[in-house]
């Protein structure tokens, strides 16, 4: 979960408004729309880290729910010391 976390503050991308074609980070560009006013993109960054963090959690719980188990790790102390 914690490098979901980081892949996608560091890897989704949005277009930054005063220069478009050029793309940083969405936690950047949120930041420099929220310090600097950007009254036309101020939202989308923010709007980009919300699709991309949900889309994050429903894999994230999907892969949970879908994984195989390992059977070994599951096995009685018992059975170990009989060994």
């Amino acid at each position: 979960m914690i490098r979901g976390h980081f892949f996608v503050l560091v890897f989704t991308p949005a277009e930054i408004a005063e220069f478009p074609g050029h793309y940083a980070p969405a936690v950047l560009t949120l930041g420099m729309d929220v310090l600097l006013r950007g009254a036309a993109t101020t939202l989308q960054g923010g709007v980009i880290l919300l699709v991309v963090y949900l889309a994050m959690l429903v894999s994230v719980i999907v892969f949970g729910i879908v994984r195989p188990r390992n059977k070994d790790l599951n096995t009685d102390s018992s059975d170990q010391k009989g060994r």
